[in-house]
């Protein structure tokens, strides 16, 4: 009976180690299992934050160039309305200048017709002139007779 008990014993003691054994490498099964899946979600995670700091440089740029878009199209509207105010500018000169054209055609018929007069004027005068001298001419002539 005393083997029995011995044998009993032996038998609990490597039945309790075996236990033992399984329990300690299902801990590290498990423990790796903790590790692989906190080490696949630490993975995932860190692709999700470089995924979201690649899109926060994206969102960053196109904001860039959103504000660059609306400043440009603010000067390019600035340039337009200088570029009205200037093509207005324009035509008040040209309507300026087409009334300057007919003031100066005006003058210058108006100075037309003063040297026409005038020539008229200056050809009746020296007519005048010449018959003038003549009759004088003529009579003193006729006089010194």
């Amino acid at each position: 009976m005393k083997n029995l008990t011995i044998a009993i014993c032996v038998y609990a003691i490597i039945f309790t180690y075996n236990l033992t054994m399984m329990f300690a490498t299902y801990g590290l099964e498990s423990k790796n299992l903790n590790e692989e899946y906190y080490s696949l979600e630490l993975q995932s995670n860190k692709d999700l934050i470089d995924k979201i700091s690649k899109m926060d440089c994206i969102i960053n740029n196109l904001n860039n160039q959103k504000k660059n878009f609306e400043l440009n199209l603010h000067v390019n509207e600035e340039f337009k309305s200088i570029l009205i105010e200037n093509l207005n500018k324009v035509k008040r000169l040209l309507s300026q200048v087409d009334v300057t054209k007919t003031n100066n055609n005006a003058v210058v018929k108006e100075i037309q017709k003063l040297e026409e007069e005038f020539n008229t004027f200056y050809k009746d005068y020296e007519k005048e002139k010449c018959f003038s001298t003549d009759k004088t001419t003529h009579e003193s002539s006729n006089s010194n007779e």
